[in-house]
């Protein structure tokens, strides 16, 4: 619902959702989990939380 409202008053801008690299190891290598990313056109945005740091961008 986020998305759809953020794209209707801003278009412009592109939304990620930020997940801990160790949330995309376990559950996003799932198949369930791959196929609602690709059917919802998630993008993400991978990153280690100790460090701070962004370990992936995923269009």
């Amino acid at each position: 619902m986020y998305r759809d409202g953020l794209q209707r008053s801003q278009p412009e801008r592109i939304l990620y959702l930020a997940i801990t690299e160790s949330v995309y190891l376990d559950f996003f290598q799932e198949e369930i989990a791959k196929m609602v990313v690709e059917n919802n056109y998630l993008k993400l945005v991978i990153f280690d939380p100790e460090t701070e740091e962004i370990v992936q961008w995923i269009e």
